[in-house]
């Protein structure tokens, strides 16, 4: 795989899919924490670049993982999927570089273990969506269900949750 193609995280992460919709619902979530917490516009914006890049990470994390999991059934039923063309050292190397960038800013976000167990059911739910032999994405009640909680009702907890910690308020 060619380095430009490598680099090319954006379309390998396929944010044009989950940013808009899932992100902009968790940035709505940090402008109101911000603003009934109370919280000063410099600690505002450095929480707010701080979540950006963990929600940039989980969700790299999540379409990493989904799409490796999926080359075989993206294969057989013709669609592309970027991830294919990876050597397994790529693939795990964009992985865990997405799960670094998810992480990292909880070196300077507020966390509890409330947080702690938020963001670890996070992953797990975005793991046993894709891997077998959970891979709940195959049993179409329970991957609604946990689609709904891993891109929506638990990160717009853990973002509500952080900011609030921040402002010091329950």
């Amino acid at each position: 795989m060619a380095l430009p193609e490598l680099l090319n995280l954006p379309a390998t992460a396929k944010t044009d899919q989950w940013w808009r919709p899932k992100a902009s619902s968790l940035l709505n979530i940090l402008y109101l924490v911000m603003y009934v917490g109370s919280l000063p516009f410099a600690r505002s914006m450095s929480l707010f670049a701080l979540s950006i890049i963990t929600i940039t990470g989980v969700g790299s994390f999540g379409h990493f993982i989904n799409d490796w999991f999926d080359i075989e059934a993206d294969k057989k039923a013709g669609k592309k999927n970027r991830f294919a063309r990876f050597t397994p050292a790529q693939k795990g190397l964009l992985v865990c570089a997405a799960l670094l960038l998810a992480l990292l800013p909880w070196i300077f976000l507020p966390f509890d273990r409330v947080s702690v167990m938020l963001l670890g059911t996070e992953f797990l739910l975005l793991l046993g969506y894709a891997l077998p032999p959970v891979r709940t994405k195959e049993r179409i009640r329970l991957a609604i269900l946990t689609d709904a909680t891993y891109a929506y009702a638990l990160p717009a907890v853990l973002a509500a949750h952080t900011l609030f910690l921040a402002a010091g308020k329950a």
